[in-house]
């Protein structure tokens, strides 16, 4: 069918005629328009109508009919890469003398994107508001957004991305500068800016090579809590950026990046250490840790523009533009918070099989904002399996020989050097039962010039052999090691040396773990991003 502008039906008819339960060929209840810049969306009870508003700003264009409905097609295609269970369908808007229809008879006025429509209480935004945005799903987010970036193509960038990320970035900053009534936070926007101009000329090369390196993927490009639901049980993402490809022609470091930030800026730090360490488990994108901190920053800058542009522009009353401006600046003070780092430090986590030191090393990390690697994850990646896969796919390679085992802790050693690099603790979790690898480990920590601690975890035999069978028959964890490999183990581990004693400290698993003592006896200060006043 042609389509043609239809002049005289102004968008706030079509507001009004979709608000209206004659406009739609099914059955609707209590039919409800959310709005924002650029569209409306219209909740009829079990179906969500996406229509976009005729605007045009300056980074989208939706004025003609003809981008309208490119955009509602891309909208859907985009979309139904993780959710085509909710976006359904693109429909028409019809007109026949004075009445719209959805899907109806008639010269088309306007497309919407159709979906299926869930229950705002399932957005993540509403769940984190109400404490009830458990680690189960946490960790669901982490693999959602880990198989999706790993699903991704490499991309060539529109533009040299070194100059647009530099442009994002550095006019986001101006824009925010260019606003008027902001006399108040100017001393601090001056630091924030230096210290972006010099975290940026550090990171070029590291851009570079990110580019190089394939990490440069057709995106989300804005997923924040209330872009992502649990639908049914299911973590679900949706409503990516559909209207300019620059915003999502991105790092996927950057992608996740604005997950993590929403987090903290919630007070959810906890949270967001255990989405950030899954993530990388899953992905194995180590590297990525450089630019993340820059990319938080970033990204929470763009957050306080949009809460102070409200609250310049606010209609409500002072309370409501003094509440807008109060959260600009928690984002401001998030922002800065970015560019305070402790120095990094070394953990080498060592035990027998089943004596917990991965229990701890998880619980460790996700308090204290380290990074933790782990030997059975990492041995298997080297062979290109999952973590959960079985070794035995490998039919004619021992992935525990002993040289394979030389090259795990080889790969173990690299990925330290990257964390601790980008800033970062790192907890090596694997059993270091023998004196030369924890050697090695000790020389690295001096070469790197972090403090190194030993990290014993320890238990009662049968306590060990319940706990390895209990593993085993859960199916759910990278390690392989059965009550044969225990035995070995037994036999074979090293005393530790009187230097490494210097570095020892002894855990009894079996026993309650005072996490805020060990954390503060490692010297690895929790997160101070837990502690902030939003």
């Amino acid at each position: 069918m042609t389509l043609k502008e239809n002049k005289s039906l102004v968008s706030s008819r079509i507001k009004d005629f979709l608000c209206s339960a004659n406009a739609y060929s099914h059955d609707t209840h209590n039919i409800q328009c959310l709005e924002t810049h650029i569209s409306w969306i219209f909740l009829t009870g079990e179906f969500a109508y996406k229509v976009k508003k005729p605007v045009t700003l300056g980074f989208v264009d939706f004025s003609t009919l003809t981008l309208r409905k490119h955009f509602c097609e891309e909208e859907l295609r985009l979309n139904r890469r993780f959710a085509p269970k909710i976006y359904l369908e693109v429909v028409t808007i019809n007109q026949v003398n004075d009445v719209l229809t959805v899907n109806g008879n008639g010269p088309i006025v306007d497309f919407a994107v159709k979906m299926r429509q869930f229950s705002q209480a399932a957005l993540l935004s509403n769940l984190c508001n109400q404490n009830r945005l458990s680690d189960d799903i946490i960790d669901q987010m982490a693999e959602k957004i880990a198989h999706f970036h790993l699903s991704l193509n490499a991309i060539e960038p529109l533009s040299d991305s070194i100059e647009s990320v530099k442009h994002s970035v550095f006019s986001n900053l101006e824009e925010i500068q260019e606003l008027e009534y902001l006399a108040r936070e100017s001393d601090q926007l001056r630091r924030i800016e230096s210290n972006t101009h010099t975290q940026f000329s550090k990171l070029i090369p590291i851009l570079k090579e990110r580019q190089k390196g394939g990490f440069i993927r057709d995106c989300h490009g804005d997923l924040h809590l209330g872009n992502i639901a649990n639908i049914g049980g299911e973590v679900t993402l949706f409503d990516c950026i559909e209207f300019n490809e620059e915003f999502r022609y991105i790092d996927i470091i950057c992608d996740i990046a604005f997950t993590l930030m929403d987090l903290d800026f919630r007070q959810r730090t906890t949270q967001a250490n255990r989405l950030l360490n899954q993530y990388l488990e899953l992905t194995g994108d180590y590297n990525g840790l450089h630019l993340l901190r820059f990319y938080q920053i970033y990204l929470a800058l763009v957050r306080a523009k949009v809460h102070l542009i409200q609250a310049n522009q606010s209609q409500s009353p002072p309370s409501s533009r003094s509440e807008l401006y109060h959260k600009f600046k928690s984002y401001l003070d998030l922002a800065e918070s970015y560019f305070d780092s402790s120095l990094p430090v070394m953990i080498l986590m060592s035990g027998l099989s089943g004596s917990g030191k991965s229990t701890i090393a998880a619980q460790l990390a996700y308090h204290s904002g380290a990074i933790r690697i782990r030997s059975d994850v990492e041995r298997k990646r080297l062979y290109n399996l999952s973590a959960l896969d079985s070794s035995s796919k490998m039919t004619h390679i021992d992935i525990y020989s002993e040289a394979a085992t030389e090259d795990t802790f080889a790969h173990l050693q690299t990925l330290v050097t990257a964390i601790v690099h980008a800033g970062y603790s790192c907890i090596v979790d694997a059993t270091f039962i023998r004196q030369p690898q924890r050697d090695d480990f000790i020389q690295l920590a001096n070469k790197l010039e972090c403090p190194i601690h030993i990290l014993y975890c320890y238990a009662e035999q049968a306590t060990l052999e319940r706990r390895i069978r209990q593993r085993a028959l859960s199916q759910r964890d990278a390690s392989e090691a059965d009550i044969s490999v225990l035995y070995s183990q037994i036999q074979s581990q090293d005393p530790f040396t009187q230097e490494e004693r210097q570095h020892l400290h002894q855990i009894d698993s079996e026993k309650e773990l005072d996490l805020p003592h060990l954390i503060n006896l490692l010297g690895m200060e929790q997160d101070p991003k837990q502690h902030m006043e939003r």
